[in-house]
């Protein structure tokens, strides 16, 4: 693994500690917005006539997009200070909604869900900004902290997505809003948190000015070493696998629960705000300090643990027992979330960084693009569960490739070897 820049002397860790507060506050806010999202925006689709196909493809837009500007991203994270970048996706993200709110025409809701990432995103990400958000984490904090601190900036993200998928639960309850209001509400409150983030980010800008190390002035940095080059490959190739079963899956798993159980979108909000809760927990344990082995350890078990649940979900005929192996799938695969984030970020040298988040985000990415598209084809033809055993294959062989990534951290140093003298 390649040596994590280290954070300078005690006289300088205030700007530290704000740059990490504030993009963990980030996550909690982007999380509220899209605990509401994920639950609700496929439904109100349904309920205004989009079919399962034109509904899938519109989240599928969103993947393509995404992806595509990640890997721009990650590019300009390693030259560029990250809080400029982060402020210009949230204006990207809230000035389609903006233009829905002025304008109900479809096609503006569709632009929407393809630039602001509507019910696609999850766990408080910035989409595909991710990469400037992890980079600048990279930029503050030591080695030492590094699975802690991104695990805590993951965990605050789910915290918000529960939040959020529980308040939809709660407060839509009794209330018979049209679709068309509901989304209305949706998309103010994502632009709400947007703008919030806007006025935190700005304040940690001068916090980034302050604390965080400029490269020396020079060429750019230097080229992919062979070994670095193997490990993203390496890296794409899981993620790739693991991003298809999430994307064929995660974004329309409401609509799954509504077409296999007949349940309404505020009891499959509670359900999901409860998975979320769990993953956070999950999460916040993670991010206490253990040794690095035993991390890896606990990220391929709890994985393991995701692919088991996913494939047996569609077998009970009961909604309890369903609702609780999604929690559990939904809590071992996202838990994990930053110690996967934070292990990409080690694979190559500091100064790659940002092309290894970037490559780390989009290979997530570009496999999930189908997914959405590819459930909804299938559940056109009345085969609503294949998409859960095809994700729980993927999810496997994304595993092995993981194994194989890392399988020298899960070892752990080689035993020393007895001497001859």
């Amino acid at each position: 693994m390649s040596e994590s820049p280290r954070i300078p002397g005690s006289s300088e860790k205030k700007p530290f500690r704000a740059i990490i507060s504030i993009l963990s506050a980030n996550r909690l806010f982007r999380g509220i917005a899209q605990g509401f999202l994920i639950v609700w925006f496929l439904p109100d689709l349904h309920r205004l006539g989009w079919s399962p196909v034109f509904a899938g493809m519109a989240l599928s837009a969103g993947l393509l997009f995404d992806f595509l500007l990640t890997l721009a991203i990650g590019r300009i994270a390693d030259r560029r200070k990250g809080i400029p970048i982060l402020i210009s996706g949230e204006i990207l993200t809230m000035t389609p909604c903006l233009f829905f709110l002025w304008n109900h025409h479809p096609a503006f809701l569709w632009i929407a869900a393809t630039l602001s990432g509507l019910g696609q995103r999850s766990n408080g990400s910035p989409g595909p900004f991710t990469p400037a958000e992890q980079t600048t984490l990279l930029k503050t904090i030591e080695i030492g902290h590094l699975f802690s601190t991104v695990s805590n900036n993951l965990a605050a993200g789910l915290s918000g997505m529960a939040i959020g998928a529980l308040s939809g639960a709660i407060l839509p309850h009794g209330r018979d809003i049209l679709p068309l209001e509901n989304l209305e509400g949706l998309l103010a409150l994502l632009v709400a948190s947007s703008l919030l983030n806007i006025l935190l980010l700005i304040k940690t800008a001068r916090f980034e000015t302050t604390g965080t190390q400029e490269k020396t002035a020079g060429s750019g940095p230097s080229p992919l070493l062979s070994g670095e080059k193997k490990n993203l490959l390496l890296l794409a190739t899981s993620n790739a696998l693991f991003g298809l079963s999430m994307g064929i899956t995660d974004p329309s798993i409401s609509y799954w629960f509504m077409l296999r159980f007949h349940m309404g979108p505020q009891t499959i909000s509670f359900v999901l705000g409860i998975s979320f809760l769990v993953a956070a927990l999950f999460s916040a344990i993670l991010a206490r300090r253990h040794p690095h082995s035993h991390l890896f350890r606990a990220t391929v078990l709890l994985q393991l643990l995701a692919v088991i649940s996913l494939f047996l979900m569609p077998v009970p005929s009961s909604f309890g027992w369903a609702c609780a192996l999604f929690t559990l799938r939904f809590a071992c695969l996202r838990g994990p979330g930053g110690i996967r984030q934070a292990l990409a970020g080690t694979l190559v040298r500091p100064e790659h960084a940002g092309w290894a988040q970037s490559i780390h985000l989009s290979s997530l990415g570009v496999a999930a693009v189908f997914g959405p598209a590819l459930a909804g084809l299938f559940w056109k033809k009345g085969m609503i569960n294949t998409p859960l055993f095809l994700g729980a294959a993927f999810g496997f062989l994304s595993l092995i490739f993981f194994l194989i990534l890392y399988r020298k951290s899960i070892m752990g140093p080689p035993a020393p070897q007895p001497s001859n003298t």
